[in-house]
């Protein structure tokens, strides 16, 4: 998905997006988006002489070439990349999310006018957007038509010669739906979703070096295993607002288990699976909660220890990834 503008977009509208998008979309289907295989992008052109009407001939034509020219520009890059393989200058690429122009984002597009955003809004969804069908659906299937969302366009766009629909206004919302849907089809007509996956999110914060700090290592006190009832649910009184759901609850009585066969307890798993966390590097910290001081020195110690067993290491991955739709929006 490209979100473009043909005017300044300001810094809040950008938030939003981001903010929206990540919610309605990432959050409810937990996508290939977020792991940078559709990868959600704000492209800022500059400033050109187009009408007010985001759904019209010169703005189609624009988007296009703007989608025309990123597409080649990454084109460009991936063989770049690949040519200098094996060379120590291609280490500084490594992890960037060069993958990007996939066959559903080089396909369609959305243009919205930044004018058009009221800051006084709550609902961003209302914002009027163009959705543009670029030409470039080689290999796509099935083909994109707007036929679902009829009800809920505004206006139509037809490329002339083709006797098609090349774009359509409507709103964010309708918009985002539309586009989920496009990826969801996709992945029930291809082996789209088999592609290897990648969190966008680390590489796109780490690509403007942002550090991370890493806390609630022991989540309220629910990793230690010693605040739970015989169904694995919290009883600490933190541990309650943030991790009280059946699932969550289900995957502690796993894990607690898991280490006890290891040998280990769940403490020391929680605090050397965060400190020896790929994600995590030299510019990171940790931040050690405790209600002790002795306990502090005693999570040191645990992390000296090194690295945990793979076998442990995915015990704890299984636990994130039922804590992760509840916790995960911190990251």
């Amino acid at each position: 998905m490209q979100l473009s503008t043909l005017s300044w977009l300001p810094r809040i509208l950008m938030s939003h997006l981001y903010c929206y998008t990540y919610q309605e979309w990432l959050c409810s289907c937990r996508s290939d988006v977020e792991y940078g295989q559709f990868l959600s992008n704000v492209i800022i052109p500059t400033p050109m002489c187009l009408p007010k009407e985001i759904c019209s001939r010169p703005v189609v034509y624009a988007v296009k070439a703007l989608s025309a020219g990123l597409c080649a520009e990454v084109q460009r890059t991936q063989e770049y990349i690949k040519a200098l393989e094996g060379l120590e200058t291609a280490k500084q690429w490594e992890g960037l999310a060069v993958d990007w122009p996939r066959v559903l984002s080089r396909a369609v597009a959305v243009a919205i006018w930044a004018e058009d955003y009221r800051v006084e809004d709550d609902f961003i969804g209302n914002l009027p957007v163009s959705i543009i069908r670029t030409s470039t659906e080689e290999g796509l299937s099935p083909l994109i038509t707007f036929d679902p969302i009829a009800e809920d366009l505004r206006k139509r766009f037809v490329f002339e010669g083709k006797g098609e629909i090349s774009a359509v206004e409507t709103t964010e919302e309708t918009g985002i739906n539309f586009l989920m849907d496009l990826e969801q089809r996709k992945i029930a007509a291809s082996s789209f979703d088999q592609i290897p996956h990648r969190d966008a999110r680390t590489t796109i914060l780490r690509t403007h070096g942002v550090s991370f700090l890493a806390s609630h290592t022991l989540a309220s006190g629910f990793i230690t295993g010693k605040h739970i009832d015989a169904d694995g649910n919290p009883t600490g009184r933190f541990a309650k607002s943030g991790y009280a759901a059946p699932e969550v609850a289900a995957a502690m009585k796993k894990f607690v288990a898991g280490c006890t066969a290891h040998g280990l307890p769940p403490v020391e798993v929680a605090s050397r699976w965060v400190a020896y966390h790929p994600a995590l590097g030299d510019g990171d910290s940790i931040v050690l909660g405790a209600s002790k001081l002795a306990q502090i020195g005693d999570t040191v110690a645990n992390i000296r220890k090194g690295p945990l067993p793979v076998p442990v290491v995915a015990l704890a991955d299984e636990l994130w990834g039922a804590v992760e739709p509840i916790r995960g929006l911190i990251v």
